[in-house]
């Protein structure tokens, strides 16, 4: 089954992931290009976890899971991403109990969404799905992605925000703009070629 995408603003939103392994440092640093306030719980926290909550907005408790973790409302939702998978599924059920969304790593069944593989550049962001069924796949399309595209698209985005902004003030008319948008754009893409 295929699912559909919808990007949301996380910023400064509360993330708990639980487990402190490569896994849970994976999904750490997806979570905190997006500026999310992430706490990551688990007994033991890699060093790569603790490096990264140097610079970003990162809680570590090095404490094992409870459910009175997930009972106060605290979190927008939980990634699950522990080596236990009783654990991941406690969390699941006391999530989905809660209507708190949910990601276990590995156990789309456990899921309530998804992680997409991600390119990413400034403003500009690509989420690639799967529907939790072949990871290396979404990999693979998101390495095409940035491969193929030029290095400075974030900044041809940015660029054509504030021109598509301005247009909007000078040409009412709406198939106009499309217009000169897409020659723009494709003027823009042809000199980075």
């Amino acid at each position: 089954m295929a699912f559909f995408p919808m990007f949301v603003d996380i910023s400064n939103k509360n993330v708990l992931v639980v487990g402190g392994g490569k896994v849970a440092f994976q999904k750490v640093r997806v979570l905190s290009d997006f500026d999310a306030s992430i706490t990551v719980l688990a007994p033991t926290v890699i060093s790569q976890i603790e490096e990264l909550s140097v610079t970003k907005d990162i809680t570590i408790i090095k404490e094992a899971f409870r459910e009175e973790f997930v009972d106060n409302g605290t979190y927008e939702f939980v990634v699950a991403a522990t080596d236990d998978m009783e654990i991941n599924s406690l969390v699941n059920r006391l999530c989905v109990a809660r209507k708190i969304p949910v990601n276990v790593v590995d156990k789309p069944s456990l899921c309530t969404f998804f992680f997409p593989s991600i390119y990413k550049n400034k403003n500009l962001v690509c989420g690639v799905s799967s529907g939790g069924a072949n990871p290396v796949m979404t990999q693979y399309v998101r390495n095409l992605l940035a491969e193929s595209l030029p290095e400075n698209i974030g900044d041809i985005n940015d660029r054509m925000s504030i021109i598509r902004e301005d247009l909007k003030k000078t040409e009412p008319d709406m198939k106009k703009r499309k217009y000169i948008l897409q020659t723009l754009l494709t003027e823009l893409l042809e000199s980075e070629m």
